[in-house]
């Protein structure tokens, strides 16, 4: 399936015809593998990453459509790929434009959505309590080596709170264009 899309994405650009930027975001949750497949992607040459865009770390946009075409105007001869996280659309909301609305946008100016989501909600956030205990977030050895107490009270809290949010993205996505992958599935291995 992943071959297929990439296929597609790519094919369109033959070196004869002149080069069309594809914009492809990558919407999913923290510990889904978002910056895993945005690296993988990378890895082909193809495009350029941007990583999160709007993480803690970002400034707030006024404007976060148009951030996002300024960003994907500066790559030159690659295609632009970033990932968001539901929870951390802040410059969406205090734009006063709905989070559905916004990836109306996106995909109304041209991008492509992949939702990347994790089935073992279980595996998710024992994944995500680990990255906040030990503070590695993206390595994979420091993560297994340590041992972890955990509070059953806010583990299960945890869990409710992937599950909601879960939903909310299926909601946000309903009838909208988007490539579906699971972490399980397509990535883990």
């Amino acid at each position: 399936m992943i071959q297929k899309w990439f296929s597609q994405l790519i094919s369109t650009n033959k070196k004869t015809a002149p080069f069309v930027q594809k914009r492809v975001l990558i919407f999913g949750l923290g510990r889904s593998g978002s910056t895993l497949l945005e690296d993988l992607l990378e890895s082909t040459g193809y495009f350029k990453a941007h990583g999160e865009l709007f993480n803690q770390s970002q400034p707030i946009q006024a404007d976060p459509l148009q951030y996002f075409i300024d960003l994907a105007n500066q790559c030159d001869n690659k295609h632009f790929i970033s990932h968001v996280k539901l929870y951390e659309m802040a410059s969406v909301d205090l734009a006063g434009i709905s989070k559905r609305n916004f990836l109306e946008d996106l995909i109304e100016n041209g991008w492509q959505i992949i939702y990347l989501t994790r089935t073992n909600k279980l595996r998710h956030n024992l994944s995500s309590y680990k990255a906040q205990e030990s503070g590695f977030f993206h390595t994979k050895t420091q993560l297994l080596t340590t041992a972890t107490k955990i509070d059953c009270f806010v583990f299960k809290h945890g869990i409710k709170r992937l599950i909601s949010w879960d939903d909310e993205e299926r909601e946000l996505l309903l009838n909208l264009p988007y490539l579906k992958i699971e972490y399980e599935r397509h990535l883990e291995n």
